[in-house]
């Protein structure tokens, strides 16, 4: 790491976890960063190079020479790390290209369209069932909705046990958003881990005896150089879908709602009809991207102005850069028309999301549905915004006030 007296470069205490002002609102807070330059330097932690606009985010994403995937996360402190690497997203290539391979059949254009009825109906039913329970009342958005419909919908396609959807999510919170200051030690971070490597062992031994057309069966039924899969790669492999899958809409969702139950003038668009959807999807990905991505410095370069030494970690915001005024007119503004809009909210590069197609359906059909039954809502009375800001951004809760019913 880079010493005080070779320092020529911004240098700005960042760290999402321990100021307060990152947790009410941090698209400002990232937004703000930009002042610093394209690049500065973060002592928190052991220390982390930040990015800040889409030239840099992108190419520090795409330019696996120079950058590695092996991290987790450079800001995360007191933390426990992972007893072996997520598969695929902290391989490089070419070790990585080979794993990927046995993921994308699953979630191609074609997979994802024979599963759209299903998951409109989900949607559907869930949609209906609120409106009917909660008509004129108050919901948690969060709990209520955006982490349960992504969720069923993503363990059924993947093989594992919808009616423990509560747990899983539960463990997927304590993995993803538990702050350092509420887990000095890890262990709560570590205990969802145990819970969710548990679960997965009994599911791959249900498959093995009974097999399912899931993602797990498929890999089950998977070789790589002629031999199966082994069972640390299962579980590697399998976990990063879950993580992946069960936190990054549903915390999309909960931007998207708070904004429109804020700007009523937009939610009225929505609600006139499904031809702005679709732009409308692209735009609320760009304006609301909540990951937030780690590289490792593979070799000793100067990059955006900044003197990076191998091993060095950077963190590269999706948000700074889909947000970057120098890439998108009127960036910090809401146009739920905007096209062309090439965002990068599901990655660059090698690792761009697998599932970014299901994403995208899955918000576009909560957009219809919703809006179809329950057009009329605010948020509530004194609701609580703080917000959960790491690797991956989400409201801890999202309360509405719900008004008429269609």
């Amino acid at each position: 790491m880079t010493t005080e007296s070779e320092r020529t470069y911004p240098v700005v205490h960042f760290d999402p976890e321990d100021d307060p002002e990152v947790h009410q609102d941090h698209w400002r807070y990232f937004d703000d960063l930009r002042e610093h330059g394209p690049a500065f330097f973060s002592p928190a932690g052991d220390g982390i190079w930040i990015l800040t606009d889409r030239e840099r985010v992108s190419t520090a994403l795409s330019d696996t020479d120079r950058f590695s995937s092996a991290a987790v996360s450079g800001l995360k402190k007191n933390r426990v790390a992972p007893a072996a690497k997520l598969i695929p997203v902290q391989l490089d290539r070419p070790e990585h290209t080979t794993y990927r391979k046995l993921l994308n059949p699953s979630f191609t254009p074609e997979a994802v369209r024979d599963l759209k009825d299903s998951v409109r109906a989900r949607c559907r039913e869930l949609v209906e069932s609120l409106a009917g329970s909660r008509a004129g009342g108050e919901i948690d958005f969060m709990d209520d909705f955006a982490r349960v419909f992504p969720t069923v919908i993503f363990l059924d396609l993947v093989g594992l046990p919808v009616d423990r959807a509560t747990e899983l999510v539960q463990w997927s919170h304590a993995i993803s958003h538990v702050t350092a200051a509420e887990d000095p030690t890890g262990e709560i971070r570590e205990a969802g881990r145990a819970n969710v490597q548990q679960l997965i062992a009994d599911c791959l031994s249900e498959h093995r005896e009974n097999p399912r057309d899931d993602v797990i069966g498929r890999l089950l039924e998977s070789e790589i150089d002629g031999r199966p899969l082994t069972d640390a790669e299962l579980h590697n492999m399998i976990t990063l879908l879950y993580i992946a899958g069960l936190d990054t809409v549903a915390g999309t969702l909960g931007y998207i709602w708070q904004y429109l139950a804020t700007h009523p003038d937009q939610r009225a668009r929505i609600v006139a009809g499904d031809t702005v959807i679709p732009t409308a999807v692209e735009e609320f990905l760009r304006y609301f991207s909540t990951v937030s991505l780690t590289r490792t410095v593979r070799e000793d370069m100067e990059f955006g102005g900044c003197p990076m030494k191998s091993g060095d970690k950077v963190w590269a915001p999706i948000a700074c850069a889909n947000r970057d005024p120098q890439v998108y007119e009127d960036a910090l503004e809401v146009r739920l028309d905007r096209s062309p809009n090439r965002h990068i909210a599901f990655g660059i590069g090698p690792h761009r999301c697998v599932g970014s197609h299901l994403a995208r359906m899955e918000v576009g059909i909560a957009l219809e549905e919703w809006h179809r039954v329950m057009p009329d809502y605010s948020l509530a009375p004194d609701v609580d915004l703080t917000e959960k800001v790491a690797g991956m951004a989400c409201f801890q809760e999202l309360r509405l006030s719900l008004g008429a019913m269609r």
